[in-house]
């Protein structure tokens, strides 16, 4: 009844209606009943009625968390140009996810907003293919503390060791911005080994990174607790020093109950030494 009768696109866009969450529910409702529904709010953005910037945040939150943003793209290609720096880097994420194209990124990386180029990096987060993993090492040297700690967690997420060594750089950073960031992206990781960096973290002198620096840290624990409960048995079963000191681990892994084994990759061992 309400699709067939009011504006429902434009009406999900108003915050007085109801909470972003409930909108959420309803738009992907009406996206199920009605294949046009995605279409009328892309139209929606594209100018058919005028918008303010919170509207037309709300509205590009709606379609990031129905997931449809894959035919919107000419649509969200003009809306590069809006004059609201916190909706261009919503659309360079959305836009990003859509394409999933590192030279696309590339582009956005001579955009002046950090935020637009932050949200940017983190459309490539999930892949890892060399060229991606370019862009991640390229924006790592950004003067952006959210650009360079995106792209400190989409190097983890390609099974980059790499990611390991900027995030902890930067948690030691004179600016407090970078530390702020760190905490953050270690939070992302659920790292343990960042345990007893973030305890230090913890006392800094910035109010923001103690915040920070808190979350990450409870987050980690929680998922420390939950691995426990059902833990691989790891042997080491040789261990050796090679002659410009790199170490080198022969290990066997056990899973509880005969289980498949998980797939690994180099980020999933952390080995401590006299503490």
């Amino acid at each position: 009844f309400l699709m067939q009768h009011v504006p429902l696109a434009a009406l999900l866009g108003d915050p007085n209606l109801c909470t972003r969450e409930e909108a959420v529910l309803i738009a992907r409702k009406a996206c199920r009943m009605d294949r046009t529904f995605e279409r009328q709010m892309g139209n929606l953005l594209a100018g058919g009625i005028r918008l303010d910037c919170e509207q037309t945040l709300r509205l590009l939150t709606i379609l990031e968390s129905i997931g449809t943003t894959g035919g919107m793209l000419p649509i969200l290609t003009g809306l590069l140009r809006h004059h609201n720096s916190k909706v261009r880097s919503k659309v360079a994420l959305l836009m990003g996810r859509g394409k999933r194209n590192s030279a696309w990124v590339m582009t956005q990386m001579t955009e002046p907003d950090g935020r637009t180029r932050a949200n940017a990096v983190e459309s490539l987060w999930g892949l890892d293919g060399a060229e991606v993993v370019e862009v991640f090492l390229m924006a790592a040297q950004d003067p952006e503390p959210r650009v360079v700690v995106n792209a400190a967690v989409g190097l983890y997420r390609a099974r980059q060791t790499t990611a390991i060594e900027i995030l902890m750089e930067r948690s030691e950073d004179e600016s407090a911005g970078f530390r702020r960031s760190a905490c953050w992206g270690m939070g992302q990781t659920q790292d343990p080994r960042f345990l007893p960096v973030l305890s230090k973290l913890i006392r800094d002198r910035e109010p923001t990174v103690r915040s920070n620096a808190l979350r990450a840290s409870s987050a980690i624990r929680s998922r420390v607790t939950m691995l426990k409960r059902d833990p691989l048995k790891v042997y080491v079963r040789d261990a050796k020093v090679q002659g410009n000191g790199v170490r080198e681990l022969h290990v066997s892994l056990r899973h509880g109950g005969g289980a498949t084994l998980p797939p690994l990759c180099p980020l999933a061992f952390l080995l401590e030494e006299d503490g």
